[in-house]
Protein backbone atom coordinates (compact mmCIF):
# COMPACT_ATOMS: atom_id res chain seq x y z
CA UNK A 1 0.00 0.00 0.00
CA UNK A 2 1.67 3.59 -1.01
CA UNK A 3 1.62 5.63 2.13
CA UNK A 4 -1.14 8.76 1.73
CA UNK A 5 0.10 12.45 1.62
CA UNK A 6 1.52 13.38 5.00
CA UNK A 7 -1.21 15.79 6.19
CA UNK A 8 0.57 18.86 7.58
CA UNK A 9 -2.80 20.62 9.64
CA UNK A 10 -5.02 19.94 11.87
CA UNK A 11 -6.63 16.55 11.28
CA UNK A 12 -9.69 17.14 13.60
CA UNK A 13 -10.65 19.80 11.08
CA UNK A 14 -10.99 17.09 8.71
CA UNK A 15 -14.36 15.59 7.63
CA UNK A 16 -15.20 12.61 9.60
CA UNK A 17 -14.42 13.96 13.09
CA UNK A 18 -17.81 14.15 14.16
CA UNK A 19 -18.27 12.48 17.68
CA UNK A 20 -18.30 8.60 17.74
CA UNK A 21 -21.62 7.20 18.45
CA UNK A 22 -21.26 5.07 21.64
CA UNK A 23 -22.41 1.73 20.21
CA UNK A 24 -18.99 2.03 18.15
CA UNK A 25 -17.11 3.12 20.75
CA UNK A 26 -17.98 0.49 23.33
CA UNK A 27 -17.37 -2.07 20.63
CA UNK A 28 -13.81 -0.34 19.91
CA UNK A 29 -13.28 -0.67 23.32
CA UNK A 30 -14.10 -4.16 24.02
CA UNK A 31 -12.02 -5.29 21.26
CA UNK A 32 -8.86 -3.74 22.77
CA UNK A 33 -9.49 -5.10 25.85
CA UNK A 34 -9.76 -8.37 24.33
CA UNK A 35 -6.95 -8.60 22.31
CA UNK A 36 -4.64 -7.10 24.95
CA UNK A 37 -5.42 -10.45 27.00
CA UNK A 38 -4.86 -12.86 24.20
CA UNK A 39 -2.21 -11.16 23.11
CA UNK A 40 -0.19 -10.56 26.57
CA UNK A 41 -1.46 -13.57 27.55
CA UNK A 42 -0.28 -15.64 24.73
CA UNK A 43 3.02 -14.40 25.58
CA UNK A 44 3.45 -14.32 29.15
CA UNK A 45 2.01 -17.68 29.22
CA UNK A 46 4.72 -18.92 26.92
CA UNK A 47 7.43 -17.46 29.05
CA UNK A 48 6.18 -19.24 31.83
CA UNK A 49 6.28 -22.43 29.97
CA UNK A 50 9.86 -22.13 29.15
CA UNK A 51 12.40 -24.35 31.18
CA UNK A 52 9.81 -24.87 34.21
CA UNK A 53 8.70 -21.24 34.14
CA UNK A 54 12.29 -19.63 34.73
CA UNK A 55 12.35 -15.25 34.37
CA UNK A 56 11.88 -13.96 31.25
CA UNK A 57 13.11 -10.12 31.02
CA UNK A 58 10.06 -8.68 31.92
CA UNK A 59 11.88 -5.04 32.62
CA UNK A 60 12.60 -5.06 29.03
CA UNK A 61 8.73 -6.34 28.14
CA UNK A 62 7.31 -3.53 30.47
CA UNK A 63 9.55 -1.17 28.75
CA UNK A 64 8.61 -2.13 25.50
CA UNK A 65 4.79 -1.18 26.47
CA UNK A 66 5.86 1.92 27.48
CA UNK A 67 5.25 1.09 31.02
CA UNK A 68 7.10 1.49 34.40
CA UNK A 69 8.44 -1.24 36.31
CA UNK A 70 7.03 -1.26 39.89
CA UNK A 71 8.20 -4.66 40.77
CA UNK A 72 10.75 -6.12 42.30
CA UNK A 73 11.36 -9.50 40.99
CA UNK A 74 9.47 -11.78 38.45
CA UNK A 75 7.70 -13.72 40.96
CA UNK A 76 5.69 -9.65 42.20
CA UNK A 77 5.61 -9.45 37.97
CA UNK A 78 3.33 -12.43 37.64
CA UNK A 79 1.47 -11.70 40.52
CA UNK A 80 1.05 -7.86 40.20
CA UNK A 81 0.95 -7.45 37.33
CA UNK A 82 -1.58 -10.19 36.10
CA UNK A 83 -3.52 -10.31 39.30
CA UNK A 84 -3.62 -7.27 41.64
CA UNK A 85 -6.49 -6.11 41.89
CA UNK A 86 -5.84 -2.68 42.81
CA UNK A 87 -3.32 -2.57 39.70
CA UNK A 88 -5.83 -0.72 37.20
CA UNK A 89 -2.57 -2.09 34.64
CA UNK A 90 -2.66 -5.41 35.80
CA UNK A 91 -4.78 -8.42 32.90
CA UNK A 92 -6.81 -8.94 35.49
CA UNK A 93 -8.14 -5.14 35.48
CA UNK A 94 -8.74 -5.75 31.80
CA UNK A 95 -10.89 -9.43 32.05
CA UNK A 96 -13.06 -7.37 34.76
CA UNK A 97 -13.63 -4.27 32.59
CA UNK A 98 -14.36 -6.51 29.33
CA UNK A 99 -17.06 -8.99 31.41
CA UNK A 100 -18.56 -5.56 33.22
CA UNK A 101 -18.59 -3.46 29.42
CA UNK A 102 -20.35 -6.51 27.77
CA UNK A 103 -23.36 -6.52 29.95
CA UNK A 104 -23.91 -2.84 28.89
CA UNK A 105 -23.82 -3.82 25.29
CA UNK A 106 -25.45 -7.05 25.95
CA UNK A 107 -28.42 -6.03 23.00
CA UNK A 108 -25.54 -5.99 20.48
CA UNK A 109 -23.41 -8.72 21.54
CA UNK A 110 -26.19 -11.67 22.26
CA UNK A 111 -25.98 -13.87 25.15
CA UNK A 112 -23.60 -16.80 23.91
CA UNK A 113 -20.70 -13.44 23.80
CA UNK A 114 -21.71 -12.79 27.23
CA UNK A 115 -20.78 -15.66 28.79
CA UNK A 116 -18.01 -16.45 27.52
CA UNK A 117 -16.38 -13.03 28.42
CA UNK A 118 -17.97 -14.45 32.19
CA UNK A 119 -16.41 -17.32 32.01
CA UNK A 120 -12.67 -15.59 30.82
CA UNK A 121 -12.77 -13.71 33.99
CA UNK A 122 -13.95 -16.33 35.89
CA UNK A 123 -10.96 -18.49 34.49
CA UNK A 124 -8.60 -15.64 35.68
CA UNK A 125 -9.77 -15.38 39.35
CA UNK A 126 -9.56 -19.24 39.10
CA UNK A 127 -6.00 -18.81 37.95
CA UNK A 128 -4.96 -15.94 40.54
CA UNK A 129 -5.55 -18.84 43.29
CA UNK A 130 -2.94 -21.62 41.96
CA UNK A 131 0.15 -21.92 42.03
CA UNK A 132 0.93 -22.79 38.50
CA UNK A 133 -1.51 -20.61 36.36
CA UNK A 134 -0.82 -21.68 33.21
CA UNK A 135 -3.79 -24.08 32.63
CA UNK A 136 -6.29 -21.43 33.99
CA UNK A 137 -4.87 -19.24 32.10
CA UNK A 138 -4.95 -20.89 28.89
CA UNK A 139 -8.66 -21.23 29.81
CA UNK A 140 -9.01 -17.52 29.67
CA UNK A 141 -7.17 -17.36 26.51
CA UNK A 142 -9.72 -20.43 24.82
CA UNK A 143 -12.94 -18.29 26.26
CA UNK A 144 -11.48 -14.99 24.62
CA UNK A 145 -11.00 -16.58 21.40
CA UNK A 146 -14.82 -17.95 21.84
CA UNK A 147 -15.82 -14.78 22.68
CA UNK A 148 -14.66 -13.02 19.59
CA UNK A 149 -16.32 -15.32 17.49
CA UNK A 150 -19.36 -15.08 19.02
CA UNK A 151 -19.33 -11.28 19.24
CA UNK A 152 -18.01 -11.19 15.56
CA UNK A 153 -21.12 -13.30 14.67
CA UNK A 154 -23.71 -10.91 16.30
CA UNK A 155 -22.37 -7.62 16.03
CA UNK A 156 -23.81 -5.47 13.34
CA UNK A 157 -20.88 -4.68 10.53
CA UNK A 158 -19.80 -1.58 11.60
CA UNK A 159 -19.94 -2.47 15.42
CA UNK A 160 -18.00 -5.73 14.54
CA UNK A 161 -15.65 -3.68 12.08
CA UNK A 162 -15.05 -1.46 15.24
CA UNK A 163 -14.14 -4.37 17.48
CA UNK A 164 -11.74 -5.73 15.04
CA UNK A 165 -9.94 -2.64 14.99
CA UNK A 166 -9.46 -1.93 18.46
CA UNK A 167 -8.25 -6.00 18.45
CA UNK A 168 -5.69 -5.49 15.77
CA UNK A 169 -4.19 -2.32 17.73
CA UNK A 170 -3.60 -4.11 20.57
CA UNK A 171 -2.15 -7.43 18.48
CA UNK A 172 0.42 -5.16 16.81
CA UNK A 173 1.30 -2.85 20.13
CA UNK A 174 2.37 -5.92 22.16
CA UNK A 175 3.84 -7.07 19.02
CA UNK A 176 5.89 -4.23 18.98
CA UNK A 177 6.46 -4.09 23.15
CA UNK A 178 7.30 -7.86 22.68
CA UNK A 179 9.99 -7.49 20.54
CA UNK A 180 8.22 -9.59 17.64
CA UNK A 181 10.07 -10.49 14.60
CA UNK A 182 9.94 -8.28 11.63
CA UNK A 183 7.42 -10.62 9.80
CA UNK A 184 5.03 -10.96 12.12
CA UNK A 185 5.27 -6.79 12.63
CA UNK A 186 3.88 -6.63 9.00
CA UNK A 187 1.77 -9.34 9.22
CA UNK A 188 0.19 -7.54 12.08
CA UNK A 189 0.32 -4.21 10.73
CA UNK A 190 -1.09 -5.13 7.19
CA UNK A 191 -4.00 -6.22 9.40
CA UNK A 192 -4.39 -2.54 11.24
CA UNK A 193 -3.65 -0.69 7.79
CA UNK A 194 -6.99 -2.73 6.04
CA UNK A 195 -9.06 -1.91 8.62
CA UNK A 196 -7.92 1.55 9.06
CA UNK A 197 -8.66 1.21 4.96
CA UNK A 198 -12.13 0.89 5.47
CA UNK A 199 -12.63 2.44 9.13
CA UNK A 200 -15.73 3.64 10.69
CA UNK A 201 -13.88 5.05 13.19
CA UNK A 202 -11.83 8.91 12.55
CA UNK A 203 -8.49 8.18 12.02
CA UNK A 204 -5.75 10.26 13.01
CA UNK A 205 -3.44 11.17 9.75
CA UNK A 206 -0.18 11.45 10.71
CA UNK A 207 0.18 8.36 12.92
CA UNK A 208 -1.65 6.66 10.22
CA UNK A 209 0.52 8.16 7.50
CA UNK A 210 3.43 7.07 9.70
CA UNK A 211 2.36 3.13 9.36
CA UNK A 212 2.06 3.13 5.84
CA UNK A 213 5.80 4.67 5.35
CA UNK A 214 6.64 1.70 7.92
CA UNK A 215 3.95 -1.12 6.45
CA UNK A 216 5.61 0.26 2.73
CA UNK A 217 9.24 -0.29 3.80
CA UNK A 218 8.17 -3.44 5.12
CA UNK A 219 6.76 -4.86 2.17
CA UNK A 220 9.60 -3.44 -0.54
CA UNK A 221 13.17 -4.70 1.37
CA UNK A 222 11.85 -6.13 5.10
CA UNK A 223 13.53 -2.77 6.93
CA UNK A 224 11.95 -1.51 10.17
CA UNK A 225 13.80 2.01 9.78
CA UNK A 226 11.11 3.78 12.56
CA UNK A 227 11.94 3.44 16.83
CA UNK A 228 9.45 0.46 17.82
CA UNK A 229 8.05 3.12 20.57
CA UNK A 230 7.59 5.42 18.20
CA UNK A 231 5.69 2.70 16.02
CA UNK A 232 3.92 1.87 18.97
CA UNK A 233 2.77 5.13 19.59
CA UNK A 234 1.50 5.82 16.11
CA UNK A 235 -0.72 2.44 16.49
CA UNK A 236 -1.93 3.79 19.97
CA UNK A 237 -2.87 7.07 18.49
CA UNK A 238 -4.44 5.84 14.69
CA UNK A 239 -8.08 5.37 15.74
CA UNK A 240 -9.28 8.58 17.58
CA UNK A 241 -11.94 7.01 19.50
Amino acid sequence: MEPLQKSMGDDRALPGFADVPEHIRGSYRIGRQAGRLMAELAVLVRAMAVRGGEPFDYRAYLAGLGMEDRYASWKAFVRGYFFDRRNPEALRSAAVGLARDVVVMRDALGTAAIAQARQAATAFDRAAMNQAPGLSLQKTCDCLKAFTGAAAAHLAPEERDAMRSGRAVERLRVALGAGAKKSVIWQELQQLLLLADGAVLPLDLAALYRLQVQGHLLAKNGRLIAERAELREAVEQVFRV
